[in-house]
């Protein structure tokens, strides 16, 4: 298994018959330039490639739950159209820790979150917090614990060393590295933690 170097994208036109690609190098923010493929009709075949077959794989096909649960970028930005490609829902891809969020590409159409317009923030059940001692007529914040942040309503598992147990630690770390789901599981802290 060789380095990632770029990706390729296929789409297929219906209307056109033909299959359009791109190529994007792995550092380049920006797709090649669409190369159009038709099936020939009488043309002549001038020669024939041959070579040694290569293994190589696709992802799953996005999921209605991934739609739903992974179209917001590392900072909680929830991500919709593409402004650069037909694709109408930003879903994250994987990628690596302290990587540059222009970087992070979509699952579905290959182009960088930053090509995907904002339109809105993470939101628990669909519901924002509401402020405590906002009531109308009402002067200062009411007594008792302090009003919750839109942070504290982002799920996160929180876990320290001591959890591995017996299990051997560098072995736990890389448990949790591997099942974290945002920037604070990672860490293992909540997400109102400065």
């Amino acid at each position: 298994r060789g380095d990632i170097v770029g990706h390729i994208r296929l789409f297929y036109d219906e209307q056109e018959d033909a299959v359009i690609s791109n190529f994007k190098n792995i550092q380049s923010l920006d797709w090649g330039r669409d190369i159009i493929a038709k099936k020939g009709g009488d043309e002549e075949v001038l020669t024939t490639l041959l070579g040694r077959w290569i293994t190589v794989s696709t992802a799953a096909p996005v999921t209605d739950r991934e739609e739903e649960e992974s179209c917001y970028d590392p900072l909680c930005n929830k991500r919709g159209k593409c402004q650069r490609c037909s694709c109408q829902i930003f879903v994250i891809s994987e990628h690596l820790l302290g990587q540059e969020l222009e970087d992070i590409c979509c699952r579905r159409c290959g182009c960088s979150v930053a090509y995907h317009a904002k339109v809105g923030k993470f939101r628990l059940n669909g519901k924002v917090p509401e402020a405590v001692g906002t009531e109308r007529g009402a002067s200062r914040p009411a007594p008792g614990p302090a009003p919750k942040s839109p942070m504290d309503e982002i799920p996160s598992r929180q876990w320290v060393l001591d959890d591995a147990a017996d299990e051997d630690p560098v072995e736990f770390i890389i448990r949790q590295l591997e099942n974290a789901k945002n920037l604070y599981e990672v860490l293992g802290v909540p997400p109102s933690a400065s």
